[in-house]
């Protein structure tokens, strides 16, 4: 869990004001190591805040699964991941994000049931 800003700008004031980071990390209960962070990143950006957590793209091409899902909606997810490359874990989260149920369709479970006769 991150601090907020203001507890942030508090602590560095503080600072500011002439208290030394151990004594601050003792009023404040936050860690030397933190406050030294914030200290780096109001002097190198400006802001207390950090970068926060990287994006990128992800590794499934979402049209390509849509489409793939489409044309193939009974598929598990073990042939998903085998013909994307990647885990199963991967194909349920893009799925997930993509809001896509992996629940059967009736008319799937009648051919099957029709194959078994």
């Amino acid at each position: 869990m991150s601090y907020s800003k203001d507890l942030r700008e508090k602590v560095l004031k503080h600072i500011d004001l002439g208290a030394t980071i151990e004594a601050a990390s003792k009023l404040f209960l936050v860690g030397t190591s933190s406050i030294k962070r914030w200290k780096r990143n109001q002097r190198e950006t400006g802001s207390v805040m950090g970068a926060g957590r990287p994006t990128g793209s992800y590794k499934i091409d979402e049209e390509k699964l849509k489409f793939f899902v489409n044309e193939n909606p009974d598929a598990l997810l073990e042939e998903i991941s085998c013909e994307f490359g990647v885990t199963l874990s991967a194909i349920s989260a893009a799925l997930k994000r993509l809001n896509f149920s992996r629940k059967k369709s009736l008319r799937s479970i009648e051919k099957d049931v029709k194959k078994k006769d």
